[in-house]
């Protein structure tokens, strides 16, 4: 069964292709990457679904999410489903203020939330 998102042309990925572009988070350009998750801090967000998340990855991610006035990670969307994280997933601190999903995500490490 395929995926029911646009995904990224590196073969072998079914990660959903991100901003407009062709690939998925974790293949994009620098720029694209970016640029992307600018978009992410300014809307609040994020979609990667499919996408395999190596913890610097994550943490690039984490790192541009918003914030509200004391500091706390704040994601108004997030759609996690069938997405891989390669390590250690850390939320803890993180906000979810919209839907949060998570449905068929794989997690290699540890995870906390």
């Amino acid at each position: 069964m395929g995926n029911s998102w646009p995904t990224c042309n590196k073969e072998g990925c079914s990660g959903v292709s991100a901003g407009g572009e062709d690939h998925c988070l974790a293949h994009m350009e620098l720029g694209e990457q970016t640029t992307t998750l600018k978009q992410f801090y300014e809307s609040g967000r994020l979609d990667v679904r499919g996408v395999a998340l190596s913890e610097h990855l994550l943490e690039k991610i984490l790192d541009a999410a918003p914030r509200d006035g004391s500091g706390t990670q704040i994601f108004l969307a997030a759609q996690f489903g069938g997405a891989t994280f390669e390590g250690e997933a850390d939320f803890r601190g993180t906000t979810f203020n919209g839907a949060a999903q998570f449905r068929g995500a794989t997690f290699k490490g540890s995870a906390w939330f």
